[in-house]
């Protein structure tokens, strides 16, 4: 008598969602799978040889599967039936299927450092700046790695090598604060949140220098964290439309963040508060007057 099988994690959620009985073959007795193995190798001679390629293994399957239905529906039985209409005839005897197909993605808890960056497989990814120290779920794939924390997904495309996937846009916090960072990573961070933003920055660079884009442009990511990229991409988009080389007269469209007034009590509403300039500091440097 053989002891029981003991299912892998992944596998026994696969049970679980199409309730079945796995049933596996005997120790060392080959010949209990040898019609699974035989039509193994048919669709492999049939379908697969040569060796396909293509751009992703899901295009290889789909290819894969519209070759083995493209077969099905002109192959026919000894009797001349047509294998088509059996398959249908044994389909109303079959269990239908869940609502939703199962995943069968790898789940990995994982812990985001203060950097905001992960290491799944040996491969480092960053994510939203927001979510640096919390706890997530990354869902390992064949091809994908969605990465899942306050009910937001990040999805990379996984790599077969260790390295880095670094996205700039996971730290538009980081960049508001600090226009240098900005002019700095400029290439990788407009390529990232595309048009209109590589346009406005080319013309923000060529009016007003590389310190101020870069001054202007930090507000614009501000903007997009209070907003929404949506909506600060269509305000930028109606400057550049509209030909306006004063941009920093325009900030007001894009920074909604700050007030044009600030509120005050009616008992404070009369009195006026003189504004200095950087003119009456230099006179007083100078030995002006103090009156």
């Amino acid at each position: 008598m053989y002891p029981a099988r003991e299912l892998s994690g992944r596998f026994h959620a696969l049970v679980s969602h199409y309730l079945f009985e796995p049933c596996f073959a005997r120790v060392g007795v080959g010949h209990d799978k040898g019609g699974v193995e035989s039509r193994g190798k048919g669709i492999r001679l049939q379908h697969l040889t040569p060796v396909p390629r293509g751009d992703s293994l899901a295009q290889l399957s789909q290819a894969l599967l519209h070759d083995i239905e493209k077969l099905r529906q002109s192959k026919k039985d000894r009797a001349g039936k047509p294998v088509a209409e059996k398959i249908k005839e044994e389909q109303r005897y079959l269990h239908s299927l869940p609502p939703y197909p199962f995943d069968p993605s790898r789940l990995l808890p994982i812990s985001i450092n203060r950097k905001s960056t992960a290491i799944i497989e040996g491969t480092e990814y960053s994510l939203p700046s927001e979510w640096a120290c919390l706890e997530a779920m990354a869902y390992v794939g064949v091809e994908e790695i969605r990465i899942v924390c306050q009910g937001i997904t990040v999805i990379y495309e996984k790599k077969k090598q260790a390295g880095r996937q670094i996205r700039y846009v996971h730290y538009l916090r980081e960049f508001a604060k600090k226009p240098q960072a900005v002019r700095q990573l400029s290439p990788e961070l407009m390529s990232e949140l595309g048009e209109p933003f590589q346009r406005f920055w080319n013309l923000l660079e060529k009016s007003h220098g590389g310190i101020n884009a870069a001054r202007i442009m930090a507000k614009v990511l501000r903007a997009i964290l209070d907003s929404s990229l949506e909506e600060v991409s269509q305000a930028v988009k109606d400057i550049l439309d509209a030909d306006r080389t004063g941009l920093l007269g325009r900030m007001d469209i894009i920074d909604q963040s700050a007030p044009l007034t600030i509120p005050v009590p009616d008992e404070l509403a009369e009195y006026v508060i003189e504004k200095a300039t950087a003119a009456d500091y230099d006179f007083l440097l100078r030995g002006g007057d103090h009156e």
